[in-house]
């Protein structure tokens, strides 16, 4: 659409009538700027009044999952300065001061408002014993735990082998050493011939074999590690016709047989 220019008789475009008032967009400018300082007044009056006001600071840590590791160690551990800002407060070093412990395997910290920290814990659960320079506990992800003084009243395994090797809390197993003693425990947690005579050590041998010692009986196991759960459903079909009572090894490794010596 266009207009008469009256002073000259001329048609002047609509677009170019608006580029002529310069109070227009001065307006527009005005109120965007305005608006802007506003909206960042509040803003930074909201910020201050969530980070300072008294009805948001921490007042309570709940700790959850924790079996081995007393409520009160985890409090201490995050070890918040008082009255501290639920807003400001780090979740993530919280989470980095927990799960630096060994027996937690995983944490989990939320903010439950206005003024509590739930702080969610996953324990690692010891499965084995190593004992070279040292008595340690073996969690069920290859981690050492803890080192202890004595495991003769603890019904967990001794974990045996050449490829066995740590240095201190807080190391971890070799990988693939980790992985077979995972799945060793669980196999055997399937075998009734196993758990009924409970395991005294675990060894691993070469050419990917194990022997397994029962706390029952003192009975070696010797079975091909890769074919674990085959060996052992073997041994369980044929438990009642065992005369474990003089038995001292049962060799599983032989395929289609099961030795009895």
């Amino acid at each position: 659409m266009a207009y008469m220019d009256k002073y000259n008789n001329k048609r002047v475009p609509r677009g170019e009538r608006r580029r002529r008032s310069p109070i227009r967009g001065f307006m527009k400018l005005f109120l965007a700027t305005s608006f802007l300082i506003l909206a960042g007044l509040f803003l930074h009056n909201c910020y201050g009044f969530f980070t300072t006001s008294p009805y948001f600071m921490v007042k309570d840590i709940e700790v959850i999952g924790n079996n081995r590791l007393a409520a009160e160690y985890v409090v201490g551990r995050i070890g918040l300065d008082k009255n501290q800002n639920i807003f400001l407060t780090d979740i993530s070093a919280i989470s980095a001061k927990v799960r630096d412990n060994p027996w937690i395997k995983d944490v989990s910290v939320s903010r439950l408002l206005p003024d509590k920290l739930s702080v969610k814990l996953v324990e690692r659960h010891p499965v084995a014993i190593i004992n070279k320079g040292g008595i340690y506990l073996v969690g069920d992800d290859g981690m050492v735990m803890e080192r202890i003084e004595d495991y003769s009243g603890l019904p967990l395994p001794l974990l045996l082998g050449t490829e066995v090797a740590i240095k201190r809390v807080g190391d971890r197993l070799k990988s693939d050493l980790a992985a077979s003693l995972i799945d060793i425990i669980a196999v055997t947690a399937e075998s009734s011939f196993v758990t009924g005579k409970g395991i005294k050590s675990i060894e691993m041998l070469h050419n990917n074999k194990i022997n397994l010692v029962t706390r029952e009986g003192n009975i070696s196991i010797i079975t091909d590690g890769l074919y674990l759960d085959e060996g052992l459903e073997k041994l369980d079909r044929i438990e009642e016709f065992i005369g474990t009572s003089f038995v001292k090894k049962i060799d599983l490794s032989f395929k289609g047989q099961v030795v009895v010596i």
